[in-house]
C-alpha cells in the first residue's frame, strides 16, 4: 500500500509539510498560468511515485515520444511509467476517419457509397474518449499514482460538467484503491462556478504562476487548498533547474 509519508510532488521542502495530511486516495488538482510550468510538474508527481506504486500518466498536451523525452531530459525514468495519449486515440479513432471520408468525397464518393461498402457483420460502434479512459480506470485493482495532463482538451470536447464528473470518478477510484493523482488545467480555462466546482473536488489545489521580472520570470507555487488544513496553505518561491522544481530560499 502506499502511504502518506510517500514523496507527493517531489519537492521535498513542499512535500514535508503536505503529505502527513494527505492519506492515501488524494486528488491534486493544479492549475497554471502560460508558462509556469504545469506539465513539468505533472511529470515530476509522476516520477515521485516509482517504486511505490504503478504510475500512469496519461497526456493530451504532448507526443508520448515528447512526453518520455523531458522526462529524460530531467534524468527521470520514463520506462518505468506506462503512458497514455488520449488526444492521439482521438485523432486516430475519431478525426482520423471523418478526414478520409472527407477526402473520399472530394473524389466522387458519397457517404452512402460508403455505408454499403462497410460489411454489416462488423458494426462500428462510436467511441467515447471518457468511456475509454474510464475503463481502464476500472480495471486498477491495486493502490496507483496516475497524472492526467491536461484537461484543457476535454474540455475542447465535452461540456463542463461531463468534464469535473470524470476529476470526481478519478477520485473514487483513487480513495477506494489507496493512490493518488493528478490532473492539470490552464488557468483561464474555466468560468469562475466550474473553477469552484473543480476546486472543491481537490484534496490537494495548487496554483502556479509565472511573472515577467525584467528579462526573467519569477515562479511561484501556490498551495491555495489542502482540505481541512487551511493552516497549511501557502506561497512558495520556487525555480526550475536540471532536477526539475526546488524552493527558493525565502
Amino acid at each position: 500500500m502506499t502511504t502518506g509519508d510517500e514523496p507527493l510532488l517531489g519537492i521535498p521542502d513542499i512535500d514535508s509539510g503536505l503529505t502527513p495530511y494527505l492519506p492515501p486516495g488524494s486528488l491534486v488538482v493544479v492549475v497554471g498560468t502560460p508558462g509556469s510550468g504545469t506539465h513539468l510538474l505533472a511529470k515530476q508527481f509522476a516520477q515521485a511515485g516509482i517504486g511505490s506504486a504503478p504510475v500512469l500518466y496519461y497526456t493530451t498536451a504532448e507526443r508520448t515520444i515528447d512526453a518520455q523525452d523531458a522526462f529524460r531530459s530531467f534524468h527521470w525514468d520514463p520506462d518505468a511509467i506506462r503512458f497514455g495519449n488520449l488526444s492521439d486515440d482521438y485523432y486516430r479513432r475519431v478525426l482520423e476517419p471523418e478526414l478520409e471520408v472527407s477526402r473520399l468525397r472530394e473524389r466522387g464518393l458519397r457517404i452512402e457509397d460508403l455505408r454499403n461498402a462497410r460489411r454489416p457483420e462488423v458494426p462500428l460502434a462510436p467511441y467515447s474518449l471518457v468511456g475509454r479512459f474510464l475503463n481502464e480506470l476500472a480495471n486498477l485493482d491495486s493502490p496507483f499514482r496516475l497524472v492526467l495532463d491536461s484537461l484543457d482538451f476535454l474540455l475542447e470536447l465535452l461540456e463542463v460538467s461531463e468534464v469535473v464528473n470524470l476529476v470526481r470518478q478519478i477520485r473514487s477510484r483513487t480513495q477506494l484503491l489507496g493512490g493518488k493523482a493528478m490532473v492539470t488545467v490552464q488557468q483561464g480555462s474555466l468560468d469562475s462556478r466550474s473553477s469552484a466546482m473543480l476546486e472543491d473536488v481537490a484534496d490537494l489545489g495548487i496554483t502556479l504562476r509565472s511573472e515577467p521580472n525584467g528579462s526573467t520570470f519569477d515562479h511561484t507555487l501556490e498551495v491555495r487548498k489542502l482540505r481541512n488544513h487551511p493552516e497549511r496553505t501557502q506561497i512558495r518561491r520556487v525555480s526550475i533547474d536540471e532536477n526539475g522544481f526546488h524552493v527558493l530560499p525565502s
